[in-house]
């Protein structure tokens, strides 16, 4: 584990955990105007209490990727920590695109994680839908807690043609309403070897639109991707409009 600096309050670090490639960050919950640093991290997040989050994230056609490499972008609830103190648990919903010499293919997942039994940390992926989605398509993601458990709904737009998948209730989350954080993120993914490289992505990128949350993105906050051990980075845009881009390259 990376060990954060306890003397600066907008630093965090990333943990490296086994799982589909989705991380928590350790760091200190930041006030309006700071930065938070990751290694694998790029977006914002509202530093508030959540119950439910939200946000459309619109993926760049094939052409404006390239390389190899895979990069997940998703919307998520929980992972972050106080004061040094992890807090649990957390959601999270989004798309993962995986490239080969700039051919892309990308697949919907949904991933949770909880302090005690049965996952202790990060568990594997709870759904993953390969079919339905690719590059260029526009995703509307809809994260909640709830009685029967954790829920997301992804709703894929191609070209003006719909199609909604939800996926089943995390049940390991039942009754959990309330989760630390809320985030929209791109993201340089865990494997097995480290944190995997990420295909570079034409700016503007992919745009995250419509971010919502049940907190009102009180404490919205950017994450600015810096020391990338594969020496890469995510150029995040400023907030405005209930949007954001984010595009990658090697740094």
């Amino acid at each position: 584990m990376a060990v954060h600096a306890p003397t600066v309050i907008a630093v965090a670090v990333i943990v490296t955990v086994a799982g589909f490639g989705l991380l928590f960050y350790e760091g200190y919950l930041t006030a309006p105007g700071e930065t938070i640093y990751s290694q694998n991290w790029a977006g914002y997040e509202d530093g508030k209490a959540v119950g439910s989050a939200s946000g459309t994230i619109a993926l760049p056609s094939n052409p404006d990727w390239h390389g190899s490499g895979v990069a997940s972008l998703w919307v998520g609830m929980g992972g972050s920590t106080s004061r040094g103190t992890p807090q649990w648990p957390f959601w999270q919903a989004g798309v993962q695109v995986s490239c080969s010499s700039g051919a892309c293919s990308a697949q919907l997942f949904t991933e949770g994680g909880t302090e005690g039994s049965p996952c202790n940390g990060v568990c594997p992926p709870d759904w993953t839908q390969a079919f339905g989605v690719a590059p260029g398509d526009s995703i509307a993601i809809a994260i909640s807690g709830g009685s029967s458990g954790a829920v997301a709904v992804l709703t894929v737009d191609q070209g003006g043609f719909n199609t909604t998948y939800s996926a089943p209730p995390w049940t390991v989350l039942a009754g959990v309403t309330s989760f630390p954080s809320a985030e929209w993120i791109y993201e340089s993914p865990s494997g097995s070897s480290g944190f995997d490289v990420m295909p570079t992505l034409d700016p503007p990128g992919a745009v995250f639109s419509s971010l919502s949350d049940s907190s009102l993105l009180s404490n919205l906050v950017p994450i600015q991707m810096q020391g990338n051990p594969n020496h890469q980075s995510v150029g995040v845009s400023g907030y405005g409009g209930g949007s954001f881009s984010a595009y990658s390259y090697d740094s």
